[in-house]
């Protein structure tokens, strides 16, 4: 099962997200260029990475790419909440 459904993409009409996109030596899960905001989606593997995952995202601060992380259970059983912090993002 894929945890970022193809049916989301429709809901961020207008917005290109890269799947698996580098940046320097890191590789985001899903990155919009012309917003300059990652989405993260962590699964169980993140428990035991919060602070290598707190030293990325304020690297990623530092050089203007806002972080967005979500659960992967939230994908899976919250997806309203997470469409509606998406959209609030890229239109700030």
């Amino acid at each position: 099962m894929e945890l970022f459904p193809h049916r989301i993409w429709p809901e961020i009409n207008g917005f290109k997200f890269r799947k698996q996109h580098p940046i320097d030596r890191y590789i985001l899960d899903f990155y919009c260029h012309e917003k300059k905001v990652a989405i993260e989606i962590d699964g169980d593997s993140h428990k035991d990475r919060e602070e290598y995952d707190t030293y990325r995202d304020r690297y990623l601060k530092s050089i203007d790419v806002k972080t967005l992380r979500f659960k992967a259970i939230d994908i899976i059983e919250n997806i309203d909440f997470v469409l509606s912090k998406i959209k609030k993002n890229l239109t700030e």
